[in-house]
């Protein structure tokens, strides 16, 4: 009878220990996310992206070789996936990593990657819808990127050190600011842009006030006076968003009789949910009009770059002119 007991004791110990293993085995599965994991390999260069989302965190891996320098990089990031702390976290990852990695490659070594990793891209989203593209999981691979043109713009900044001439670069709008800062664009933060840092974004000043001057609803308006205004205080062909953004907020601030009244005073009629600049795409009058919204619509009227703009974009129609 004795043993009976034993072995019943026993039985019920083996059972509640299966019982609690299961519970915590449970509770792991609920806390974290099946792993996504993407290759890449083009001219000697290899890409290995892999991320997973373990109790609120992202946390992914990005690991480069290229056989031809025979030089690597290989970070791993932990980010948190609330949006504000996510931005907060990648950015400083971001800028303690890139000082480092720009120790170790030359701008034609970096530059390689970087046309590769837009490679990796385009082919990832080639079919592929917005809410696949946005899963953080997928935009973890838009932040390794962001990495290493960090790297590429603090190269330059180690070049321009040394005697660089900075000129020599580009017809751009430079401050001295854009080689080590790292922003998160707007347009990630609010939903419709894959991840970028607004230093890497580069706007075309002319074909922007272009495009301003063929809406005519648009360049009727008060906003958009106010920022072909500032393009044109810009005395250059390229501008960096970051910079464009930092002109914005001066002429503000320098010209504050111009901005008495209503945050939004439209020339021509409040703008729609769908009309460009209003942050998001809806039926009805548009609730938050700000330039980089509108910025954003501008860049993204033909709808590329995909990864930008996200597959689901369309097109704008053919622009109609205003009967007087």
């Amino acid at each position: 009878m004795k043993r009976i007991q034993i072995l019943a004791i026993i039985s019920i110990a083996l059972i509640g220990s299966l019982i609690i293993y299961s519970c915590r085995k449970d509770n792991k599965v609920a806390n974290s996310a099946p792993q996504k994991t993407l290759n890449f390999i083009e001219n000697g260069i290899k890409i290995n992206y892999a991320s997973q989302i373990i109790n609120g965190n992202l946390q992914f891996s990005l690991n480069i070789q290229d056989e031809k320098s025979g030089k690597g990089i290989v970070e791993d990031f932990i980010v948190n996936i609330d949006k504000k702390q996510l931005s907060a976290d990648i950015t400083k990852q971001i800028t303690a990593k890139q000082r480092v990695l720009s120790q170790s490659f030359s701008k034609e070594e970096i530059s390689n990657i970087i046309v590769v990793m837009d490679k990796m891209i385009n082919s990832l989203t080639n079919d592929i819808t917005d809410k696949e593209l946005l899963d953080l999981k997928v935009q973890g691979l838009f932040m390794s990127k962001s990495l290493v043109q960090s790297v590429n713009r603090q190269i330059l900044k180690n070049e321009q050190n040394s005697s660089f001439n900075i000129s020599s670069v580009s017809d751009m709008f430079f401050d001295a600011k854009v080689f080590t800062s790292n922003t998160v664009y707007e347009g990630f933060n609010r939903g419709f842009s894959s991840f970028a840092l607004t230093e890497d974004l580069i706007v075309n000043v002319n074909d922007f006030n272009n495009a301003i001057n063929q809406d005519p609803q648009g360049s009727q308006a008060k906003e958009t006076q106010f920022i072909q205004t500032v393009l044109g205080g810009l005395n250059s062909n390229y501008v960096s968003v970051y910079e464009f953004e930092r002109e914005l907020v001066n002429y503000t601030l320098n010209n504050p009789d111009k901005f008495e009244g209503a945050p939004s005073t439209f020339g021509y009629k409040w703008p729609k949910g769908s009309d460009h600049g209003c942050c998001g795409n809806y039926d009805g009058d548009c609730y938050f009009f700000h330039p980089i919204c509108y910025l954003h619509d501008k860049m993204c009227k033909n709808c590329t770059p995909k990864w930008l703009c996200l597959p689901g974009c369309k097109k704008d129609k053919p622009v109609q002119k205003i009967e007087e």
